[in-house]
């Protein structure tokens, strides 16, 4: 990813605040899974990459970002450069 920064991103920190686009982009969709027990098979693995950093409660406070993601994704035979 050429545009990957860091692999875990606190969105109370003020470099989340500043634009805040996780506010019209994950959020929503994070709190209307959070309040459907079923959500779109299509974002199931998601939503539960993501909440492996949020177990403290049901809000979006931290956000794994793709590279992350990416690296929860391996299989035992990936590699990831």
């Amino acid at each position: 990813d050429t545009h990957a920064g860091r692999g875990l991103y606190d969105l109370s920190a003020p470099e989340s605040q500043k634009i805040a686009e996780y506010k019209n982009g994950v959020l929503p969709l994070y709190d209307r899974y959070k309040n459907n027990a079923e959500p779109p098979h299509i974002l199931r693995k998601y939503f539960e990459l993501i909440e492996t950093h949020n177990k403290q409660d049901k809000t979006l406070r931290f956000y794994p970002g793709s590279a992350l993601l990416a690296a929860q994704m391996l299989r035992p035979r990936d590699r990831l450069l």
